[in-house]
């Protein structure tokens, strides 16, 4: 197995508490990704410790699991399935005038002959995921 890691940054026009309060709280996730749903939450989200499962069709239930969290600045968590941790993303925000940048890192185990695959599949996603993460921040209250 080998890991990969993909970074990107984003500028996302919303405040950064509006950011990390999309990324911390485990029932915005199926908002910026209507393909997973919610199955159990514990802890106070955005928490060290805390965490929640996500389940999407066709795929093993993952597991996240805060392992280091300051609010508004950073979130990171690691990410398993089948009962073993097989990656995290690391969160880090910071405020630029009324925005937020966003410098996101995907990291991943796979085997080594998939690695260039799974480096083309996560760039593609990681970057619709991200644009979805902004949309839903910037998105007026309420209509989140």
């Amino acid at each position: 197995m080998s890991v990969v890691s993909i970074t990107r940054e984003i500028r996302i026009n919303a405040p950064t508490m509006a950011v990390w309060s999309v990324l911390s709280t485990p029932s915005q996730q199926p908002v910026v990704e209507p393909r997973v749903h919610l199955v159990s939450e514990w802890g106070e989200p955005g928490t060290l410790d805390s965490g929640y499962e996500l389940a999407m069709r066709g795929r093993p239930t993952m597991r996240l699991q805060v392992t280091d969290v300051v609010p508004g600045e950073r979130h990171v968590v690691a990410v398993s399935w089948n009962g073993r941790t097989r990656g995290s993303q690391d969160a880090r925000l910071r405020a630029d005038g009324a925005d937020c940048i966003l410098t996101y890192t995907f990291s991943v185990e796979v085997p080594l002959a998939l690695r260039p695959i799974q480096r083309a599949f996560g760039n593609r996603q990681l970057g619709r995921w991200l644009d979805a993460v902004a949309h839903v921040s910037s998105a007026p209250h309420g209509s989140r």
